[in-house]
């Protein structure tokens, strides 16, 4: 299962649906317009199970299994910094990283029930600032959350801020523009344009994976592309 923004590429849409059920989630006004479609700030993807918001659920339940586990999570979003943050958190194998204040509580409570190692970062916006690879590494721009996550063993490429588009913002963030689909991570947009694409490229493909991007289109942050598989692997 592939949740997605409705923003991102059509042609990347194409691709993304022949590896897998696609879920576009809609346009809501329970959060400020800039991240108003972004799959990341409406739901999270653990290993047994998706916490979703409620008002989300209600647009894109008729189009989700009912074989799907799901839990549905009222009254965790709102306009303003930090009532946008409840699902922003990263999973990183046995990691859970994110602003441990605002995470919603259901979800806290099952990461500890798990025995996941909690990492606390400044960063409410942790999904959108940071990019899993795989289960120990990942791509940020944010120092805060490498300084956070290196002590714990996680292997971090920390690349240059901006050069991402986020309509209605400054710029946008590099885990808002991608996600790992099977051995593969797709960016939505050029990231060959990105002035640290070689060094990027070199951590993505140092982890045996591969990577695919729309050519000569914007990196958009649009929200991350999340995946979820019964199979306990997202």
């Amino acid at each position: 299962m592939i949740f997605l923004s409705p923003n991102t590429y059509d042609h990347l849409k194409s691709i993304l649906r022949q590896n897998d059920e696609v879920i576009e989630i809609h346009s809501l006004g329970t959060v400020y317009e800039s991240i108003n479609h972004h799959p990341d700030i409406f739901l999270f993807c653990g290993d047994e199970k998706i916490y979703i918001s409620a008002e989300q659920y209600q647009c894109i339940k008729d189009h989700i299994s009912s074989s799907l586990p799901i839990e549905v999570l009222e009254n965790q979003l709102g306009h303003r910094y930090p009532y946008t943050v409840s699902f922003n958190g990263v999973m990183l194998g046995k990691y859970f990283i994110h602003n441990l204040n605002y995470t919603a509580s259901a979800i806290l409570e099952d990461m500890k029930k798990k025995k996941k190692i909690l990492i606390h970062v400044r960063q409410g916006y942790t999904r959108c600032s940071a990019l899993p690879i795989d289960d120990s590494s990942l791509i940020t721009s944010d120092a805060g959350i490498a300084k956070a996550v290196v002590p714990h063993g996680i292997d971090v490429c920390l690349i240059r801020p901006g050069f991402v588009s986020l309509p209605g913002q400054l710029y946008g963030f590099i885990g808002g523009t991608a996600g790992r689909v099977k051995d593969t991570i797709y960016f939505i947009g050029d990231i060959s344009k990105h002035p640290d694409y070689e060094k990027i490229k070199s951590f993505i493909y140092a982890k045996g994976l591969h990577i695919a991007y729309v050519p000569d289109r914007p990196l958009m942050d649009v929200g991350s592309i999340l995946t979820f598989s019964q199979a306990n692997k997202s």
